[in-house]
């Protein structure tokens, strides 16, 4: 959910920032059949979605517990 009035203010990134999301992204892109394996379904609308965040979101609360 997304609150009507913002407490924060958006700034763009810096040029560290913006690298390491675009490496963050491409092994993202990279890993995605690996990540995805066994999760495909298909919407009413023929939307193809996957497993890919769900496992990411998964593997970040395990390493959080660990550390």
């Amino acid at each position: 959910m997304i609150p009507e009035e913002a407490s924060f203010e958006l700034e763009p990134m810096n040029e560290e920032e913006s690298s390491e999301r675009e490496l963050q992204a491409r092994r993202i892109y990279n890993s995605r059949p690996k990540l995805s394996a066994g999760t495909e379904w298909v919407s009413s609308s023929d939307t193809v979605f996957d497993g890919t965040y769900r496992h990411l979101h998964r593997a970040a609360k395990d390493k959080a517990r660990q550390d």
